[in-house]
């Protein structure tokens, strides 16, 4: 019926090992190693999955027009040189390469008069700016890998000329961070639980013990609930992800299709700590019998 929430300071120290384990790979591109190496990212980052609500709209930002440039923490910006001095009118493309098509996307930061702005490939080079600081690419994540998706995006970046041939290439690479469910030993920051009327005894006796462990008790109630759909456990999983500075909170969403799932997915959007992955993206599942709660 319950679930704690918490996430230690052991279990971040171990997920910040995970993420530097993996940020060597970050987001490169290989053959930045042979011209101006170093110059072809912004910064060497892990992409945590961009499906939290930044500005609060209640839609995933990965869902929604981009942000303004520097306003959301889960775009990756990465900038690109190109090998030679661009024709005037040439076109600049960033495309994601299959698995990852329908799980991430790429964007050219632009300049404009209210300030520098992510629009959708292709866009026209600024010639002077890309010769002196290159192209910048944004890149998000909508998702965790999976089973047919490698934990490794690949962008591809074409110079061409406005007519379409191509010019030069490179080949951008990024880490997305995994997703790691939380421990049961961690200590409880706060404590989730269902309340109908057949816990409503249960809820009353339970309020002062989880105060009494300095934790805060959550009540999820509402009268569209079914009587015995009470298991938290089955409608939410919690977790984190983190790219060796931040860590995030993650609310794995159930896809049993009931008002409880729904509920905790409404419920969850709305926390701008928490990352919330939908049931059509999400391909990882837990059982209704695999009770993880603490």
């Amino acid at each position: 019926m319950g679930k704690t929430i918490g996430l230690s300071g052991r279990r971040i120290f171990a997920a910040i090992c995970i993420a530097g384990m993996i940020a060597a790979a970050g987001c490169t591109t290989p053959s930045s190693r042979e011209d101006r190496t170093g110059q072809d990212r912004l910064q060497a980052d892990i992409l945590i999955p961009n499906i939290d609500d930044d500005n609060g709209d209640g839609i995933p930002d990965a869902d929604a027009a981009p942000l303004a440039v520097g306003a959301d923490n889960e775009m990756l910006q990465i900038q690109v040189f190109p090998d030679r001095t661009l024709p005037r009118g040439a076109m600049v493309r960033a495309e994601i390469a299959e698995p990852w098509t329908r799980f991430a996307r790429a964007f050219i930061r632009m300049t404009s008069p209210d300030g520098p702005r992510l629009v959708p490939p292709p866009a026209e080079v600024e010639r002077t700016e890309a010769r002196k600081r290159g192209v910048v690419i944004g890149v998000e994540a909508a998702d965790f890998a999976a089973s047919d998706r490698p934990p490794t995006i690949e962008v591809n970046v074409t110079f061409e000329t406005r007519e379409g041939r191509p010019l030069h290439e490179k080949k951008i690479l990024c880490s997305v961070a995994p997703f790691l469910l939380s421990s049961c030993l961690d200590p409880a920051e706060y404590v989730q639980v269902v309340k109908t009327k057949a816990t409503e005894q249960f809820v009353r006796n339970l309020e002062p013990l989880v105060e009494t462990a300095g934790a805060r008790l959550e009540i999820v109630a509402n009268a569209s609930l079914p009587e015995h759909d009470i298991w938290i456990q089955d409608a939410v999983e919690i977790g984190y992800a983190t790219d060796g500075e931040r860590v995030m909170h993650v609310a794995l969403h159930g896809n049993r299709g009931r008002e409880l799932d729904a509920m905790k997915a409404a419920a969850e959007i709305r926390l701008s700590s928490s990352l919330v992955l939908r049931p059509r993206r999400r391909e990882t599942n837990f059982s209704e019998d695999m009770n993880r709660d603490g």
